[in-house]
Formats: C-alpha cells, sequence, structure tokens
C-alpha cells in the first residue's frame, strides 16, 4: 500500500489554488505521492534535459502506475484533456498552415524533411500555454549541401522568423502566429535520429498515459522546478526504452 507523504511548505494545493475546477482532495493527495515519488529523480546535470536513465522509466512507471489506480485523478485528468483538444482543434489550421509553410520554404531540397516533434502531437500539450515544434531534417555534413544551417537561417528569417541561436547541437528559430508560438529547430537528420524516434514513441502512446501525462503537467506548471523535473523524467524515461530496444 502507498504511505502518505508529510506536508510540505509549498504543497501542491497552494500552487492550484484557482487552476482547475475539477481539482478535489482525492486528485489532490495523489499528486502529493507523485511529486514524492519523482523526488526521486535527479536532474541531469548540464543542459541536456533528455538522456538514457534506466532510474527513469523505473520511477515514472510507479507514477503512471499511482496516477492510474486513481479512479477520480483519471477522470479529472481526462475531463482537462476533452478541454484541451477542443484547444487543439480551434489551432489545427496553424499548426497545418505553418508546416505547410516550411514544406514549401525547404522544398528546394527534396532530402529535407519537416517533421512535428511537439506535445501537441503527442497530445500532451497545455491550452493557451504549449509552443508548436517542428524539426527541420538535414544533414549537416552532405557534401551537395554544405550551407545546410546558413541556408535555413536564411530561409526562417526572411519568412518572419527569429533566430534564437544555437541550442543543444540544434539551430532554433520561432515566430509568433495568432498567438501561438511556432519553432522551427534545424536539426542534423542522422545526429537526431534517437529523438525523432522518442518522439514517434509518444504519438503513438495510449490515450491514458497521454492524459496522465498532461494533467500532471497542468497540475505542476505553477512550479517550474518540478515541472522541468516531470518533463525530464518521461522524456527520459520513453528515450531509454527505445535505446534499449535497438
Amino acid at each position: 500500500m502507498t504511505s502518505f507523504p508529510p506536508k510540505r511548505e509549498n504543497e501542491p494545493r497552494l500552487w492550484m489554488q484557482g487552476i482547475h475546477d475539477s481539482r478535489t482532495s482525492t486528485t489532490l493527495t495523489c499528486l502529493d505521492i507523485i511529486i514524492a515519488t519523482l523526488d526521486s529523480f535527479t536532474l541531469p546535470q548540464g543542459k541536456h534535459l533528455i538522456i538514457w536513465n534506466p532510474t527513469a522509466v523505473k520511477i515514472w512507471s510507479q507514477i503512471l502506475q499511482i496516477a492510474r489506480t486513481n479512479t477520480q485523478f483519471c477522470h479529472d485528468a481526462a475531463t482537462y484533456c476533452l478541454e484541451r483538444d477542443q484547444y487543439n482543434t480551434r489551432i489545427k489550421g496553424i499548426v497545418d498552415t505553418a508546416r505547410q509553410e516550411l514544406t514549401e520554404i525547404f522544398s528546394y531540397n527534396p532530402s529535407i524533411s519537416i517533421k512535428l516533434m511537439s506535445s501537441y502531437g503527442a497530445r500532451t500539450n497545455l491550452t493557451n500555454t504549449s509552443d508548436i515544434d517542428f524539426g527541420i531534417l538535414g544533414n549537416s555534413t552532405d557534401p551537395t549541401d554544405p550551407t545546410f544551417w546558413s541556408e535555413s537561417k536564411r530561409l526562417l528569417t526572411i519568412n518572419g522568423y527569429e533566430d534564437c541561436g544555437m541550442m543543444h547541437g540544434y539551430m532554433v528559430y520561432k515566430k509568433i502566429v495568432n498567438g501561438i508560438e511556432i519553432e522551427a529547430k534545424v536539426r542534423d537528420a542522422t545526429k537526431s535520429a534517437s529523438i525523432v524516434t522518442l518522439h514517434d514513441c509518444l504519438d503513438a502512446l495510449p490515450v491514458e498515459t497521454q492524459n496522465c501525462i498532461t494533467y500532471i503537467k497542468f497540475l505542476l506548471q505553477n512550479n517550474p522546478s518540478t515541472y522541468t523535473k516531470f518533463k525530464s523524467l518521461v522524456y527520459s524515461a520513453y528515450y531509454t526504452m527505445n535505446r534499449d530496444e535497438i
């Protein structure tokens, strides 16, 4: 039987005031247990939040079990995700237009592919807060296209994207469309293969699992450090599971 964690100064009840009408004492108690379990996960050192980490698999399995076996938590998660799905339907036109624009921008080179690599595609995004990420996947070492990075920068900036610099080995460009932040991440396709596989895995998760991830993110969004740790845990867990299967 799972034991209840002691109360703490920054308990989630204080972060969640006014966030969501469906919150209940049962859901909040479940969240307390999830946070206590998450405490055993150490955020990776350095800039990379996604790493191979068998411990992440174990801790995430425990958290998922805690959430799945709490009927009220699952109900609240499904209720929130239904609202979020309605939001996703409203912004679908913006996402489709951004994808089409990027496809046209990079149509000069058929070897470059445009891939949605976003919580939106995995149904784990939050209403009104999550951005939409696209991967621009090319071969930066291809001798027939030595200007992959510079040409990508030129094409994106003349089409209204802001150059946000290099991050974790890829270039980030973004622009705001009707209040939605669109990010284009220019990546080396070969070096990013494992991350592409990770996103494919997240996109294909069972709906119940996607709902749990989404709702935990929602409940933690007012606590940035715990929110970041939770995202790192989930990504590292599925990254590890995919790498272990190869």
